[in-house]
């Protein structure tokens, strides 16, 4: 089985001792919600794919447009041109572990990764993109803090863009933030009904098909499609794309249902 089908299996990476000064990076955060997938297909090719290419490194910054301080890279390169048979051996299993190595590597830190697509992975990114032309700084969290890397715009998936359902609604606005009324106990009913109709293995009809700006905030537009019948539920309808705590009102899921 290649690699990119094994069971989840974690990678034990070993640290060294305290990094000097010089080496530190921008202290790691509680991590809030998710704003996009950082994912170079060289780094992270669809399905986990690498086709016996080990991916190059890529160069880790202390600020947009800062110091270089290291770079993120596989854990264990090897992997990728070991004979199948030696992968599962030798613990080469999905998903491949990556790592920031300080410039001086004295010290290595993990760095998580997240399925983002069918078997496709990418770091998570907890702040906001820096946009320079076609390119784009993003901050990458590692066990140790977080650093700084550039990318293509293209490379960066946010997670607003990726979400195509929204499994709580609270309201019904059948304009981004106006001519709202609540969810009521019939709605959600017919809710129930019209996801079974219309034969979605989710729990709500309504999906996201586009995402509008009002006001500067942000909302999910929302329709019933496929669905030819009739039913009293509005649509489209427009819901936030972020609750009151700051936590994301829409969802995707990498494998669909």
């Amino acid at each position: 089985m290649p690699i990119h089908c094994k069971a989840v299996v974690a990678l034990t990476i070993v640290l060294a001792a305290s990094a000097p000064a010089s080496a530190q990076t921008m202290p790691s955060e509680s991590p809030r919600a998710i704003e996009s997938f950082v994912a170079p297909p060289a780094l992270f090719p669809p399905e986990s794919s690498y086709d016996g290419k080990v991916p190059p490194d890529l160069p880790a910054f202390d600020r947009a447009n800062g110091r270089r301080v290291g770079s993120i890279a596989l854990a264990r390169p090897e992997c990728i041109a070991m004979a199948q048979d030696r992968q599962e051996a030798v613990g080469c299993t999905y998903p491949l572990g990556f790592v920031y190595k300080t410039t001086d590597a004295l010290q290595a830190y993990p760095v998580p990764v997240k399925e983002w697509s069918y078997e496709t992975l990418g770091f998570p990114s907890y702040r906001a993109s820096i946009f320079q032309g076609h390119e784009t700084w993003r901050a990458v969290q590692h066990a140790g803090g977080a650093v700084w890397v550039k990318t293509a715009a293209k490379d960066v998936h946010p997670f607003e863009e990726l979400a195509y359902l929204v499994p709580n609604i609270a309201m019904l606005c059948t304009q981004p933030g106006e001519h709202c009324h609540p969810v009521l106990p019939a709605h959600h009913r017919e809710i129930a009904r019209v996801a079974t109709l219309t034969g979605t293995c989710y729990n709500s009809p309504y999906t996201v098909v586009d995402r509008v700006t009002k006001r500067s905030k942000r909302y999910y537009k929302l329709d019933i499609e496929n669905w030819q019948g009739k039913s009293f539920l509005p649509r489209p309808i427009y819901v936030p794309t972020r609750n009151a705590d700051g936590s994301h009102a829409g969802e995707f899921f990498a494998r669909g249902c």
